[in-house]
């Protein structure tokens, strides 16, 4: 069975200049994929599980579900 076709999973489209606009003012990481990792995540309001410390510091226990 394909991934994207398994009804667990719900695929996640946000609007891409509402998400891309969100990570320009992430300056403190110029690594691009955390940049719309945690852009994603407060694009949603969602908190960002993550095992990076960087961002765990960046962002604290309300952002993020430290793994």
């Amino acid at each position: 069975m394909n991934l994207a076709d398994d009804p667990r999973w719900l695929l996640d489209e946000p609007p891409s200049t509402a998400w891309f606009t969100a990570a320009l003012g992430l300056t403190w990481t110029h690594d691009p994929f955390d940049r719309l990792l945690v852009a994603h995540s407060h694009y949603r309001g969602w908190r960002l599980a993550t095992g990076d410390g960087d961002i765990i510091a960046r962002l604290g226990a309300s952002a993020t579900l430290e793994l």
